[in-house]
């Protein structure tokens, strides 16, 4: 699932900003920005578009700012699909005030 995914990868981002493997930093959050495009899920698109852009500059400011963001964006994300564990109805079916790209599959 997306969200299991990104998670680890959020985690495995930090250990790699550790060893300051910036060529592993960059290509990391190249793939991760491209799923985060197709589910909706831009801000943490634009927070790997970021990381990567750091990495490639070999700035372990940048990194460790961007990899606090993609942290904060991956929480946001993870609220608001929890937000719709509890749908409203109407006449028994779902009624969702805001699309969720999270959802998408």
């Amino acid at each position: 699932m997306f969200l299991d995914r990104t998670r680890e990868e959020i985690k495995t981002l930090s250990d790699l900003a550790v060893r300051q493997d910036y060529f592993a930093l960059k290509s990391l959050p190249h793939r991760n920005k491209g799923a985060c495009k197709i589910v909706g899920t831009h801000r943490l698109a634009e927070c790997s578009e970021e990381m990567e852009r750091a990495a490639l500059a070999g700035d372990d400011d940048r990194i460790r700012i961007a990899l606090s963001a993609e942290f904060i964006a991956m929480q946001r994300v993870e609220e608001f699909c929890a937000s719709l564990a509890v749908v409203p109805t109407v006449r028994g079916r779902p009624r969702l005030a805001a699309a969720c790209p999270c959802l998408v599959h």
